[in-house]
């Protein structure tokens, strides 16, 4: 069996337009799972292509890309809305949240409140 032939920053950059124009044109979500079989790159091969010179700059390219056909999409029609949400709250796609996470940096406070002074009659 012939050994693939390794891509390169270019070569990635065609394809991964390629796919999203093909995307395009037939009015289809250019999920990240397609686009990494369109570019013939094995869930195993991902990381050390992802560390080659650009690439990675292309990768949260197609990111921002995906996002934004979201968006777009859910704003152009509303019975979209809850799909396009559900895959933007996905990390690959934008990683929306419904919800900020809690700041767990926030520090404990105490607070004394002092009744003195305040009379018999304040409460009643």
């Amino acid at each position: 069996m012939a050994r693939p032939v390794e891509k390169d920053a270019a070569d990635i950059e065609r394809l991964i337009d390629e796919y999203f124009d093909i995307c395009a044109e037939s009015d289809e979500f250019p999920d990240e799972a397609g686009m990494w079989i369109y570019l013939a790159i094995l869930p195993r091969e991902r990381e050390r292509y992802s560390n080659k010179p650009g690439v990675q700059d292309l990768l949260d390219m197609a990111k921002q890309r995906r996002e934004s056909w979201l968006v777009r999409r859910m704003a152009k029609d509303n019975k979209a809305a809850t799909g396009c949400m559900n895959a933007l709250k996905q990390e690959k796609n934008g990683g929306y949240m419904d919800k900020s996470a809690p700041n767990t940096n926030i520090e404990a406070r105490k607070l004394t409140i002092k009744m003195e002074g305040v009379g018999k009659k304040a409460f009643g």
